[in-house]
């Protein structure tokens, strides 16, 4: 019986993270699924390029309040924003205008580098 070395969590996440990746631009990669990316499905919905916006801009949002709070002694901060917030509307517009490049590895929108924290 082989026992397993204690795997970093880190790591864990990273490989995750990872496959996740390899799933998602499979599965932009199909023409199907391509077709529909840009087309919502009601008037009071989101396509699917406008959500992949929202959450390249609200992780890094939420991720930097998250620091604040785990930096703060005494009463907790306040933080937060409305559905309006110009922030978060940019970042769907800019999902909504992303175009394909040859470069990219199946994603519609441009990833960046990894961020550090």
């Amino acid at each position: 019986m082989t026992t397993r070395a204690a795997e970093n969590p880190g790591e864990t996440q990273a490989r995750r993270l990872e496959q996740v990746y390899e799933e998602v631009a499979r599965l932009l990669r199909d023409t199907d699924v391509a077709s529909r990316l840009r087309t919502a499905p009601d008037q009071d919905a989101w396509s699917a390029m406008q959500t992949l916006g929202h959450v390249t801009e609200m992780i890094p949002y939420w991720l930097n309040h998250c620091r604040v709070l785990i930096a703060a002694t005494g009463a907790p901060p306040r933080f937060g924003r409305t559905a309006g917030s110009p922030e978060r509307i940019a970042g769907v517009a800019h999902g909504a205008e992303q175009r394909q490049r040859a470069s990219d590895v199946g994603f519609p929108v441009e990833i960046g580098p990894p961020h550090r924290f």
